[in-house]
């Protein structure tokens, strides 16, 4: 059984994270919403759970100014996060993210400047 926490993290201890950081910290959130749906379903309170915890990171992200030139790709992942919240997403799009957050976070240099 998976387990997950209930830890929220505050807007100041997210911003003193590195960017890399941060991106690890959302693509691990995003993997448990996957594997949460793959394993019990988007309905299940697992999945529910996750996907609640990926919204809070990515709104910390839109909150942080080392990130507000790429906004609108954040907002457009808040959308698609929230659609496998409600279970109209298929997990393989939250674990294409994952994948590609993690990704992201090893290019050298500041990883907001490497905008696709």
């Amino acid at each position: 059984m998976m387990k997950l926490s209930s830890h929220k993290i505050s807007s100041e201890k997210w911003r003193e994270m590195t960017q890399k950081e941060q991106l690890l910290n959302l693509a691990a959130e995003l993997a448990r919403v996957s594997a949460a749906i793959n394993r019990y379903g988007a309905e299940d309170r697992m999945a529910k759970q996750a996907g609640e915890r990926a919204l809070d990171l990515i709104d910390l992200i839109l909150d942080d100014a080392r990130w507000q030139e790429q906004s609108l790709n954040w907002r457009y992942l808040r959308d698609v996060v929230a659609a496998s919240y409600l279970g109209r997403v298929d997990s393989v799009v939250t674990n294409f993210f994952s994948n590609w957050l993690i990704t992201r976070s090893d290019i050298s240099g500041n990883p907001a400047r490497h905008q696709r």
